[in-house]
């Protein structure tokens, strides 16, 4: 995995921001930066969009926490979808 270079500009409320040398100012609705001590830096970008098609294979397992309304019914069991 290759790490990105950003470049974020902020002067009052407007800012800039350039991932890998493309600005994406006008792409993104909010930019999130968070540095951990003696983890790597992130940046967590909400891009706006218009259409998006998401195709997925697999299987979830829900479990629900005990003493919920679901125990009740014996619903509060492991559950494959």
């Amino acid at each position: 995995m290759s790490l990105a270079r950003v470049e974020i500009h902020a002067e009052e409320s407007i800012a800039s921001v350039m991932i890998d040398g493309k600005d994406v100012s006008m792409e993104i609705s909010e930019v999130v930066y968070r540095h951990k001590a003696g983890e790597i830096p992130t940046l967590t970008v909400t891009y706006l969009v218009q259409e998006a098609e998401i195709q997925a294979v697999g299987s979830v397992v829900v479990k629900k926490p005990r003493g919920s309304i679901d125990d009740l019914f014996g619903r509060g069991k492991e559950t494959s979808v």
